[in-house]
């Protein structure tokens, strides 16, 4: 299988313009530079050709990652005012550090709570009345991950299965919100409807020069605000949660 080893940026030492690159598993002796503004066209060169002309800027960790896109929330959600459960939970989880949030997530990979409940009570979860549900789940949960629950409260439910938002499965990913020749224009009008706490809703459409069918809504009342590009005509397509009127929070695909 075609996979990436890693995808970062460069600089150009000829242009001295910053590129995106790609190196994949079962080719790792060739780097593919991208077009600009392009997630599949580009050109491969040899390894050697790419050390020789580029400069690849400083890789950042994981965890340097993590907690950039975590600050990155806070900052901006204490700016717009926007999904104050979402900032105050990722204060929260910035608070208990990457590394809880690592172990916590390969722990989450692992748990099997069905072939757990079996091993243990050689009994199928499905068949369990609610009661005895409730009460074995909280036993095998509280036996497997033992005081994280305690101390990370967080990061579990009451009934002590992980509680993992969609977009905290990975580290945080953003994008800039864009509604093609209206782009400038639509994004004041939303920073004017969240000034003024006004509910606002806008949708694309092939004439405003988008890929997609854009959407973006904002609730004043529930003080939330959601984007998101669908394939024309389609219904499916990419889901983020607005920060503010211009940055967006990968939610989901679809």
């Amino acid at each position: 299988m075609n996979k990436t080893i890693y995808k970062e940026k460069a600089v150009n030492k000829m242009t001295g313009k910053i590129v995106r690159y790609a190196i994949w598993s079962d080719n790792p002796e060739q780097v593919f530079v991208y077009e600009k503004g392009s997630a599949r066209y580009g050109r491969y060169y040899s390894l050697d050709f790419f050390n020789e002309n580029f400069v690849p800027l400083k890789i950042k960790s994981e965890q340097e990652k993590w907690e950039k896109g975590y600050k990155k929330i806070v900052k901006l959600l204490t700016e717009s005012g926007l999904w104050p459960n979402i900032k105050e939970r990722s204060e929260k989880l910035l608070s208990y550090g990457y590394d809880v949030w690592k172990n916590i997530r390969e722990m989450d990979n692992n748990f099997d709570l069905f072939s757990l409940v079996k091993e243990k009570y050689n009994k199928d979860y499905y068949k369990l009345t609610n009661e005895e549900r409730e009460r074995i789940t909280k036993e095998v949960t509280k036996e497997y991950f033992g005081n994280l629950i305690e101390k990370y409260p967080e990061y579990f439910y009451e009934n002590g299965n992980p509680h993992f938002d969609s977009f905290e499965y990975c580290v945080p990913r953003f994008k800039s919100m864009w509604f093609g020749i209206v782009n400038e224009s639509q994004k004041i009008i939303i920073q004017k409807h969240l000034d003024e706490k006004t509910n606002y809703h806008y949708s694309t459409d092939k004439w405003d020069g988008t890929s997609y069918d854009t959407t973006f809504e904002y609730n004043a009342e529930k003080n939330m605000a959601w984007y998101s590009e669908e394939y024309r005509g389609c219904g499916n397509g990419h889901y983020y949660l607005a920060l503010n009127n211009s940055c967006a929070l990968f939610y989901e695909h679809d």
